[in-house]
């Protein structure tokens, strides 16, 4: 018999291979995965329902990589075909995915077996996980903060042990933010690595949070490559990426962002953090020196803005028509209801300056990255916020400042998605009584073996995996 705690101490690879051996069953580790839910989510509220029963491909091999591993699905675009995806909306509640993704059915052939959603803010818009449908998502290291967004309840779910790894999306951090607020490894990957959708692939990616970087490669490998006809044709640098965490890396010339110009101050103990994850790569014998990219922060923000604005009202009519509710506050958030106000009212003009833009700003990237092999900045610019200090409900149907207003607390995620680069944040903190902040590895594109690398000798060296949140599913007495 599996208990909890033994379970919740496995990472993806070591779970897999104790089902692979028959040391434990996959049907005691869905058990596990469930005693560990219930025992954390009354005080995270981090799932929003169940599936029952978990998907799973019935005619999966036995050998595939993660055979058997229990996985939570983010409620929003996770693309697993026949399954409840709400998107944190009133608009959509009930919605039941039709199209099975290629992300989702390559999961699904890796043997992942999800057992339940996680809850999210209205179709992925804020930097906290508070949608009016289901509540506030806790952190997990201090419940009364918020574990971001907008992959807020996949973070804090993984993060309390409920299941190693989970899915995740990000169109201008929303992987990273919560990794970084919840002590995890969240990688938003180069530009159509992973199989892109849609047009929304410019900036939005696809990948998971994990608690281990070879989780988070390990996955990598399993969903890399475009799909048939993809108008993104980016294929893989490497054939094998989870292997990429075990080799050092060559001597490494790191270029350390305190701050992007023009932006918000960044929290010392944000600072500390960098200067931890500095020293450490000093030590393993690269080169550290300061450099900051010759773009401006209100620029980068505002494009994130004008991006996202016009792909909102297809998305929104499309899923409305479909489940025959109407756009209205009586359906939508502040937010929502406001982006797809504006979105309406923009020309298409618009769009293609916004468009070109990115085209400049991603050039520009390629410049400053020609002096560097890393770019290493804090990953978030404040530690978690209070839950409610940004609550959607709270904002004007009519004012969009709360893109501004949430983006300055993670200032330094939106430009790889702009630029398609890849990103990785890492679980590394200057003092472990901290609240999680982390910090954000940036190479240039197609690099994350490159990334992994240097994130396996980070972890080796400052690793985190000993380091458990206050609620945490191994922490509680029915551990058996």
């Amino acid at each position: 018999m599996l208990r909890v705690d033994e379970y919740a101490a496995l990472d993806g690879v070591a779970l897999a291979e104790k089902i692979r051996t028959g040391d434990i069953s996959a049907e005691e580790a869905i058990e596990a995965a469930l005693k560990a839910l219930e025992t954390v989510n009354g005080s995270l509220n981090a799932v929003t329902g169940l599936i029952e029963p978990p998907a799973r491909a019935c005619d999966t091999d036995p050998d595939a990589p993660f055979f058997g591993v229990p996985y939570l699905l983010k409620d929003l675009s996770h693309g697993w075909s026949g399954v409840r995806d709400d998107k944190g909306s009133r608009l959509t509640q009930g919605y039941i995915e039709q199209h099975e993704s290629l992300f989702a059915s390559r999961s699904r052939q890796a043997g992942l077996i999800a057992i339940a959603r996680t809850n999210t803010p209205e179709f992925g818009m804020n930097g906290m996980t508070e949608p009016r449908l289901y509540g506030p998502t806790a952190n997990p290291w201090d419940i009364t903060r918020s574990p971001g967004g907008s992959s807020g309840g996949s973070a804090a779910a993984v993060a309390a042990g409920v299941t190693p790894f989970a899915y995740a999306n990000d169109g201008g951090g929303s992987i990273r933010l919560p990794a970084a607020w919840c002590g995890l490894v969240g990688l938003k990957p180069s530009r159509g690595v992973n199989p892109a959708r849609d047009v929304n692939a410019w900036i939005l990616a696809e990948h998971v949070v994990s608690r281990t970087v070879r989780d988070t490669a390990k996955m990598l490998d399993v969903t890399a490559g475009p799909d048939k006809g993809a108008y993104l044709l980016t294929s893989p640098a490497v054939d094998n990426y989870a292997s990429a965490v075990e080799i050092e890396p060559k001597p490494l010339r790191i270029g350390m962002t305190r701050q992007l110009r023009e932006g918000p101050s960044t929290n010392d103990i944000c600072i500390a953090s960098l200067e931890t994850a500095a020293k450490a790569c000093e030590t393993l014998g690269h080169e550290v020196c300061e450099s900051v990219p010759n773009l401006d922060y209100p620029e980068i923000c505002q494009l994130c803005s004008d991006l996202y604005t016009p792909c909102i009202v297809p998305y929104i009519d499309n899923l409305a028509q479909e489940i025959g509710r109407e756009p209205s506050p009586d359906t939508l958030e502040p937010p929502a209801l406001t982006t797809y106000r504006l979105g309406m009212n923009m020309k298409a003009s618009s769009l293609i300056k916004s468009l070109d833009k990115l085209a400049w700003m991603s050039h520009q990237m390629e410049i400053f990255m020609e002096g560097i092999d890393i770019w290493l900045t804090p990953a978030v610019s404040q530690p978690p916020c209070l839950t409610g200090e940004f609550d959607p409900m709270a904002y004007r149907i009519g004012d969009p400042s709360f893109w501004h207003q949430e983006m300055a607390l993670y200032t330094f995620l939106p430009l790889a998605s702009i630029t398609g680069q890849p990103s990785l944040v890492l679980p590394i903190n200057a003092d472990a009584s901290m609240l999680p902040t982390g910090i954000q590895l940036v190479g240039p594109q197609r690099s994350e073996h490159l990334l992994f690398q240097l994130a396996g000798q980070l972890e080796r060296t400052v690793p985190w995996s000993n380091r458990h949140p206050k609620i945490h599913a191994a922490n509680s007495p029915a551990t058996a």
